[in-house]
């Protein structure tokens, strides 16, 4: 593995409108050189998370919305995983907080 593999993160979601624009736009805004993709698996949000995340996608073509028929959260994580094209797989939760460095640090431990 090289020291900046390419990094795909998933983020299963549900009606996660109050969350998930400042969760993608932390991790677009990465030092980070080599994130490929980040894609949301929505299980069916009746909020604004999907129109959320369709916007951010049109102005960054690494966003991704895949639709989530199952629901619970390991059924979108499959879907991601199916379609990932980063040599290190991530998970977010949409409602979690990460630090501005969270993705730099998790490679670094991973490739040490």
């Amino acid at each position: 593995m090289s020291a900046t593999p390419s990094v795909t993160i998933a983020i299963p979601t549900l009606d996660e409108a109050a969350n998930i624009r400042a969760l993608i736009e932390g991790f677009l805004a990465t030092r980070y050189s080599n994130l490929v993709e980040i894609l949301v698996s929505d299980g069916g949000s009746r909020d604004d998370t999907r129109a959320i995340v369709r916007e951010l996608a049109a102005r960054d073509a690494r966003v991704a919305l895949l639709e989530n028929p199952g629901r619970i959260q390991a059924s979108g994580l499959n879907l991601a995983l199916a379609r990932a094209r980063g040599e290190v797989f991530l998970r977010a939760d949409a409602h979690c907080r990460y630090a501005d460095d969270y993705l730099e640090r998790c490679v670094e431990t991973l490739v040490a």
